[in-house]
């Protein structure tokens, strides 16, 4: 019996395993759901974004060829070109002006300075005229944060 019993396992063991012809897909499917959960959970992210304060920022220098325009818009939402005064009704006509007389407006740049407490809408239409205009190289200037260590969030 000890050795009938030998002679059966080594005629077992010595079988070879019969080749599996099918793919297996539940590894390639659990990949594929976890990567649309991420998807699904960070496309809702970037469609809500969260609530942050624009105008503070870590001090950066801009390097620019030709001297930029300036643009503020204050707290009364009165658009100034530099330090003069414009009515928001000419503001589309003295924009257009200054990218007839400027040699490249494509490359002009056009700094845009707006008092923190203005509404969204009122700073995206003056962006909005300025880019009618023909300027494309728009920048939102900002404070630089001197309280907060380098890399540091609020």
């Amino acid at each position: 019996m000890i050795g009938s019993g030998g002679a059966e396992m080594s005629l077992w063991s010595r079988r070879r395993p019969e080749l599996i012809s099918e793919i297996n897909v539940t590894p390639m499917v659990d990949v594929m759901l976890v990567l649309l959960i991420i998807f699904i959970v960070t496309g809702q992210m970037v469609l809500t974004g969260t609530d942050v304060e624009l105008p503070d920022s870590e001090e950066s220098r801009i390097v620019a060829s030709v001297e930029p325009i300036e643009v503020t818009i204050d707290s009364q939402q009165t658009v100034y070109l530099g330090k003069t005064p414009i009515a928001s009704e000419d503001f589309a006509d003295v924009m257009l002006q200054l990218s007839l007389n400027s040699p490249a407006p494509h490359e002009q740049q056009v700094m845009v300075r707006a008092d923190r407490d203005l509404p969204y809408g009122s700073v995206i239409q003056v962006v909005a005229q300025i880019s009618k205009s023909g300027f494309t190289k728009v920048a939102f200037l900002s404070n630089p944060s001197l309280t907060r260590p380098a890399g540091e969030l609020q």
